[in-house]
């Protein structure tokens, strides 16, 4: 063993070479020693760092992919071999990874790979050795060796097969909501918990004269009672603190109209109220006829009151 003035072990490669006389006898040697603890260092962390990639090939669930700067690839996960579509990974190292993306995305791809740090959810369609085509997204990084240069491309492959159909799912079901949500005739809109509009239809832009995008962003004070801050009555207010749907009726001035009001609450995961859905309709023609109905009972009243009154004086 070979120690440095620090105490430190050190590597070092030995190198002894005779000095021979006339005779041809050893009558001396050179011994040349050179310090190789970086070097040996660094062969060890090649190889420490290769089992550690074996291993997380080997365990991990994801497709995983090592290449080379072409694209050629190396070594790989069971997992990425299986999801295009073959036996085992000995199958798959040798081919091309681009040979399972459209051409017309290759550059596009290579490029995203090849791009120095991560590229991160590039998605793409690959094509699947038995020629079936999915939606996929990919990570890659350059893998630098141990000085610091790049050595290989890791790309990690998923399958986002199911994720796209959710995501068509939730865009219908955001398309057929926003259908039912334009077609209500009343005042619709809804508010964050720190009552901004996030969310507006057509009967709310109309009834004050505004654009959406005039609307969504604005606090639903300002724009529905013209305040700086929450009106003292908001049914949303207390919708706020119960957690319940409220529903009553408010005399809007702003507007100068009557409001039945409903405001119900959207939880969030933790069951707390991280939006409100807020419906207005219009009640003024019904308050009119309530006031009408009201002041014809009160006429009939008078006129029942004057009936009596003059029957019993013609009794008398």
């Amino acid at each position: 063993k070979h120690f440095d003035k620090n105490n430190n072990e050190l590597f070092v490669e030995v190198s002894v070479y005779p000095i021979r006389n006339v005779e041809g006898k050893i009558i001396q040697a050179t011994h040349i020693s050179r310090d190789i603890t970086q070097t040996k260092n660094a062969r060890e962390a090649v190889r420490m760092s290769e089992e550690r990639l074996r291993s997380i090939l080997t365990a991990s669930p994801e497709g995983i992919t090592i290449c080379d700067f072409s694209g050629c690839i190396v070594d790989c996960s069971p997992a990425a071999s299986l999801l295009l579509g073959y036996e085992s990974k000995e199958d798959l190292v040798g081919i091309n990874i681009l040979d399972f993306i459209p051409k017309k995305d290759r550059e596009f791809a290579l490029v995203g790979m090849a791009t120095p740090g991560v590229a991160k959810g590039i998605e793409l369609i690959f094509v699947a050795k038995d020629g079936h085509e999915f939606p996929a997204e990919m990570s890659a990084s350059v893998v630098l060796d141990c000085l610091g240069k790049p050595a290989h491309i890791m790309a990690i492959i998923k399958d986002i097969t199911e994720r796209k159909r959710q995501e068509r799912k939730n865009k219908f079901l955001s398309d057929e909501v926003n259908s039912i949500v334009e077609g209500i005739g009343d005042l619709l809109f809804v508010m964050d918990k720190n009552r901004v509009i996030t969310k507006v239809n057509k009967a709310t832009c109309d009834a004050f004269k505004k654009k959406p995008e005039e609307l969504i962003g604005k606090h639903c004070f300002e724009i529905v009672h013209g305040t700086k801050e929450a009106w003292c009555n908001c049914p949303a207010t207390k919708t706020f603190e119960t957690k319940q749907t409220v529903i009553e009726e408010v005399n809007n001035p702003n507007l100068g109209i009557h409001l039945l009001v409903t405001t119900s609450p959207i939880l969030d995961e933790q069951g707390e109220v991280a939006q409100i859905i807020h419906i207005a309709k219009d009640i003024s023609e019904r308050k009119k006829a309530e006031v009408m109905i009201k002041r014809q009972n009160m006429v009939l009243s008078d006129i029942d009151k004057s009936h009596i009154s003059q029957t019993k004086l013609g009794e008398k």
